[in-house]
């Protein structure tokens, strides 16, 4: 899958957006012969076999062609990314389970994701197209994001007249530090407690 995405599918690259969206035959085969090459969110079973959350399906998104940062916490239930190039994922961003990140909206228009470094995409998220997930922005359970919206450091939940509620503004001085996840990792003797290396877990898993 990843050679055909890389020599056959190629770049996915966003709508400008003073043109009309491509909703050309070719267009349309790239997106769909990705997802059935790619047909679940596991990875067609690897996720399971290289441990669910850790820097391996990090190397992999990469390789399809996301944006990854450092240290991101990825879900047990995995995702499916329909045009991977247009996501940006900044260092330390955790994900809970079973959310949405959407690249392209009904009409074929393809827009930009990117999450900054320190942003919690908690459960059940829905993002749209364009979204930008700010350095200490927190999307809560059930969020759904406005398309082309942003989002500043803070909590925001659920969906209000097109937009997420803001349950609480936060500070950027309280953003972009590393997560548990990530600290557990970096500074294995400041935590009072032993993470086994990633190959122990890979071993494990197979």
């Amino acid at each position: 899958a990843i050679i055909i995405k890389r020599w056959l599918i190629g770049t996915f690259t966003a709508t400008p957006d003073d043109q009309d969206p491509d909703r050309s035959d070719w267009e349309i085969f790239r997106t769909w012969i990705l997802g059935r090459l790619i047909p679940d969110p596991h990875l067609c079973g690897v996720q399971p076999l290289l441990g669910r959350h850790y820097e391996c399906i990090s190397a992999i998104y990469r390789l399809l062609g996301v944006k990854v940062g450092k240290y991101v916490y990825w879900p047990g239930s995995g995702f499916r990314f329909s045009e991977p190039d247009l996501l940006e994922i900044g260092d330390y961003v955790v994900f809970g389970s079973r959310s949405l990140l959407y690249t392209s909206d009904a009409t074929h228009r393809r827009q930009k994701i990117k999450l900054e470094a320190g942003a919690n995409v908690s459960d059940r998220c829905v993002i749209l197209p364009g979204t930008t997930v700010k350095c200490g922005a927190v999307l809560g359970s059930g969020a759904l994001t406005k398309q082309g919206g942003t989002y500043n450091p803070g909590t925001y939940v659920g969906s209000r007249n097109n937009d997420c509620v803001v349950l609480k503004k936060g500070s950027i001085a309280d953003a972009g530090t590393p997560s548990s996840y990530a600290n557990a990792f970096m500074r294995k003797n400041r935590v009072p407690y032993f993470v086994l290396p990633e190959i122990a877990h890979i071993l494990w898993s197979t």
